[in-house]
């Protein structure tokens, strides 16, 4: 099938950008080497639909399994605004290399004392190789089915592999939204997002390795004004 393709301009430096329609939902970077800053593209479609002003790398969706805000007649819908998932990579850099060169290095001994005949010590590495590989492959699972949605509502945070687990905050009763980034996870483009609600005692949400953290905390400022 040929691709359609729709020619956008980024929003920071005005670069001519071809968009891949079947793409839409992915976060896009600008391919000018003095900017490369993210963007997203709201593709036009055939009917009259409300536009949605989108931060940065997430996808617009509906909670996925989240049930609707029941509203009464004349109450606005409930509609999505926006769905992003954690990065593991990106939050958890030096964890995530660790595992990797323990799994590689035990495989690299595991063999080589397979073939000098230390049988023993052969078992000893590839476990060790076994072990780092099962925490991280459970690790990446468990990240994988994390998701945070955000409503004109609420924001709903989503997790479990085997059993849905969700935790929500009103967007109205949010009383404060705190990001937190470090030197190195400012060049990433990922950090934490702490929720703070302010009904009888305050109650926090943490969510943790949130991809463009400052853009999604701002979409939430917007929404709650």
């Amino acid at each position: 099938m040929t691709a359609q393709t729709v020619t956008y301009r980024c929003p920071h430096c005005n670069q001519p950008v071809d968009v891949d329609l079947h793409n839409e939902h992915e976060l896009l970077v600008c391919p000018n080497s003095s900017c490369q800053k993210p963007f997203k593209v709201d593709v036009p479609v055939a009917h009259p639909a409300v536009e949605l002003i989108l931060p940065p790398g997430v996808e617009e969706t509906p909670p996925a399994t989240a049930a609707p805000v029941a509203a009464p007649p004349g109450a606005e819908e409930e509609k999505g605004i926006l769905r992003t998932r954690l990065a593991m990579f990106r939050r958890y850099p030096w964890r995530c290399l660790v595992y990797s060169l323990a799994i590689i290095a035990g495989l690299i001994l595991g063999v080589y004392y397979l073939i000098t005949g230390w049988h023993f010590l052969t078992l000893v590495f590839v476990g060790i190789a076994a072990f780092a590989g099962f925490r991280l492959g459970s690790w990446w699972l468990r990240m994988e089915h994390i998701s945070l949605t955000i409503t004109n509502k609420r924001c709903v945070l989503e997790s479990g592999v085997l059993k849905k687990e969700i935790t929500e905050i009103p967007i109205n009763e949010i009383a404060d939204i705190q990001v937190h980034q470090t030197f190195l996870q400012r060049s990433l483009n990922v950090g934490d997002i702490t929720l703070l609600s302010q009904k009888g005692e305050m109650h926090r949400l943490v969510i943790m390795a949130v991809p463009y953290p400052q853009q999604i905390a701002a979409q939430i400022r917007a929404i709650k004004t």
